[in-house]
């Protein structure tokens, strides 16, 4: 039943993480290392190839500890030798939780007194399974149990490591420190060989020094980690910039447009008179400004005049143009003025009125003179 390569006992690897936790502040000599063996375990000589020391943190300071033996089964004697472990453990599982509890308790005693703060473990326990991986199986045993008041807790500030400081992890050991998702890594001392988001990770052969291993942790912020994603503050963005971009078209589009100090809207008239409808009618900046170009789709303040003019026979009152445009005397002057001096239109008088017509329109009686313009 024993194997050559598995040449210590488990309760000696026991014994020897033990001491782990008690070394920094007990001050057990290597000669104090050896445990009794608890009866029906002398004859298994098994030897465990890692061993991992875990403490998951909460908010308040407390701590879910395992420490967990692992046993590789590189064959059918060793697959043997941990289903005899197995039930070995299940028939006598106060000998080997027994040892494990009284050294924890003795720990965290020490770690109290040094570091001023109040702390209980609780809630031991022991358990076995076989875990298979794609090129390797192991054994697996896992003592567990919790730690309250482990790391301290300053506000929602979290430093942990100086309940077990100055311990010693030997070449096949390895410590794990995790934390909840609120929480991420401010600082770390010594750096560890993993850093991951939510865990910290050590290996052996490592001997910390005064004040090691030390983690601290603080809340987690929207941009750095497990607060809001970084890409919905893009989308939030661009969102804006859409936002922006659509109220600029339309004050553009229905906005007003001034002329000599007033300001022009559309005339519903306009629209039942064909061609452009309320909103375009009032598109472009009065007076003599006409440079800008006007939002695509929407006619000129000369393409207006003379739509309206065909909508109408081709012959308009100027006064009634203007009424209809609803703009002002000046402004309807200055446009037609620019028309008549471009043959697109001419004017005549027919009273104490002006008359527009568009040059292909017969007009009765005597044209007016084209450079007077004037209206009352």
């Amino acid at each position: 039943m024993s194997n050559p390569r598995w040449r210590l006992s488990l309760l000696v690897a026991i014994a020897a993480v033990l001491l782990v936790f008690a070394g920094g502040f007990a001050g057990v000599a290597a000669g104090e290392s050896q445990l009794d063996q608890p009866a029906g375990f002398a004859a298994q000589d098994i030897d465990a190839d890692t061993v991992v020391l875990s403490a998951d943190l909460d908010a308040e300071g407390d701590a879910d500890w395992q420490v967990e033996y692992r046993l590789r089964l590189d064959d059918e004697t060793d697959e043997q030798a941990f289903d005899d472990l197995q039930a070995d453990i299940e028939a006598n599982q106060s000998s080997y939780l027994g040892p494990f509890e009284e050294r924890i308790r003795a720990t965290a005693g020490t770690a109290e007194n040094a570091t001023g703060r109040e702390m209980t473990v609780d809630q031991f326990g022991v358990s076995t399974e076989r875990r298979e991986q794609p090129q390797d199986a192991f054994g697996i045993v896992t003592f567990e149990f919790e730690w309250a008041g482990f790391a301290d807790v300053d506000g929602e500030t979290i430093r942990a490591g100086d309940a077990v400081e100055q311990l010693f992890l030997q070449e096949e050991e390895r410590l794990e420190f995790s934390w909840p998702e609120t929480h991420q890594l401010q600082s770390s001392d010594p750096d560890p060989e993993t850093t991951e988001q939510q865990r910290v990770v050590w290996r052996g052969p490592i001997d910390f020094d005064a004040g090691q291993p030390q983690i601290e942790l603080r809340p987690a912020t929207a941009a750095e980690g497990s607060g809001t994603p970084i890409w919905l503050f893009g989308v939030a963005l661009l969102t804006v910039l859409v936002a922006g971009v659509a109220g600029l078209y339309w004050w553009q589009r229905d906005g007003p447009t001034a002329d000599d100090g007033a300001h022009d809207q559309p005339s519903a008239a306009t629209a039942s008179s064909g061609g452009t409808d309320a909103g375009d009618a009032g598109e472009s900046v009065a007076g003599a400004d006409d440079s800008a170009d006007p939002p695509p789709g929407l006619l000129s303040n000369e393409e207006q005049v003379l739509q309206l003019l065909a909508d109408n026979g081709g012959r308009m009152k100027q006064k009634a143009l203007a009424e209809q445009l609803d703009w002002s005397a000046a402004k309807t002057s200055q446009v037609v003025g620019d028309l008549r001096e471009d043959d697109e239109l001419e004017s005549f008088r027919l009273g104490r009125e002006n008359v527009l017509t568009l040059p292909d329109v017969d007009i009765d009686g005597e044209p007016a003179d084209s450079e007077d313009g004037s209206e009352n």
